[in-house]
C-alpha cells in the first residue's frame, strides 16, 4: 500500500509541481524526492484509513515539503517566483482525489490477494484477533469504507467478548508458542539459538562471576 501511495504523489507532483501554465519549469520539480521521503517516514495505518484526513500528519507533511521548498526558492519574491506557491493547493486537490479514487481499490484488491506480494498481517501472531475483529465481528475498523463511528465497531467487539467468542481466538494466537519471549512472529524451531533450551547455556556466567578465580596478579577484593 506504501508504494502505492509514493506512486500516486510521484504521478501527480509530475503533473503540477513541473511547470507553470505557460510552461515555465518551477523550484518545486525538486522535491519530489523529499515528497517521498514522507511517505516513508510514517506508518501506513496512521493515514491509510482516511488518507485526505486534515486532521492527519500525511497531509500537512507533505504540504510542509512544499512551502519550504518555495521559501528556498530565490524568486520567491517576485511574480514569477510565486508561482510555486500557487501550485500547492493544485497539487493537494489533486493528489486528494487519487487517493479516494486508487486507495480503496487497492485495498480491496490487496484483501481479495490481487497483488503477488500478500498482506503481511496475515503472518503476525495476532492474526487471529484481525480475522475475528473484521471478518467475524463485521466490523470497518482502520479500512477506510464507512464512515461510522469507531464506538459503534468497538461495540460490536464488546457483545462479541461477552458472548464468549474470544477465547477461542486467544488460543489459536497461542498455537504456535514455544514459552519464550519473542520473537512474537511464528518462525520454524530450527533456526532459533538451543541455548534457551539448554540449561548448560544459562549458567555461562558464573565463569566471569569473581576475581578470586582468576590467575595470579589479579585483585582480591577480599583484601580492599
Amino acid at each position: 500500500m506504501r508504494e502505492i501511495v509514493k506512486h500516486l504523489i510521484t504521478q501527480v507532483a509530475r503533473k503540477t509541481l513541473y511547470t507553470d501554465e505557460d510552461g515555465t519549469l518551477l523550484e518545486s520539480r525538486f522535491c519530489e524526492k523529499e515528497l517521498l521521503q514522507v511517505v516513508e517516514s510514517l506508518p501506513v495505518f496512521s493515514y491509510l484509513d482516511d488518507p485526505t484526513n486534515p486532521s492527519y500528519s500525511f497531509l500537512p507533511q507533505l504540504r510542509d515539503v512544499l512551502v519550504e521548498r518555495a521559501l528556498k526558492d530565490p524568486k520567491s519574491t517576485d511574480s514569477a517566483g510565486y508561482s510555486s506557491f500557487k501550485r500547492i493547493p493544485i497539487f493537494q486537490e489533486e493528489l486528494e482525489e487519487k487517493l479516494v479514487e486508487k486507495i480503496s481499490k487497492a485495498r480491496e484488491r490487496l484483501d481479495n490477494g490481487g497483488f503477488p506480494i500478500t498482506n503481511r498481517i496475515k503472518k503476525c501472531r495476532n492474526y487471529p484477533i484481525y480475522g475475528f475483529v473484521r471478518k467475524e465481528v463485521g466490523t470497518k475498523l482502520l479500512s477506510g469504507e464507512n464512515k461510522v463511528s469507531p464506538g459503534e465497531d468497538i461495540e460490536k467487539v464488546y457483545e462479541a467478548i461477552n458472548d464468549g467468542k474470544l477465547g477461542d481466538v486467544l488460543m489459536k494466537c497461542l498455537a504456535f508458542w514455544r514459552g519464550t519471549a519473542g520473537p512474537f512472529t511464528p518462525r520454524p524451531s530450527g533456526l532459533s539459538s538451543p541455548a534457551q533450551f539448554n540449561p548448560e547455556y544459562w549458567g555461562w556466567f558464573e565463569k566471569l562471576r569473581s576475581p578470586s578465580s582468576a590467575s595470579n596478579g589479579r585483585v582480591n577484593w577480599d583484601q580492599l
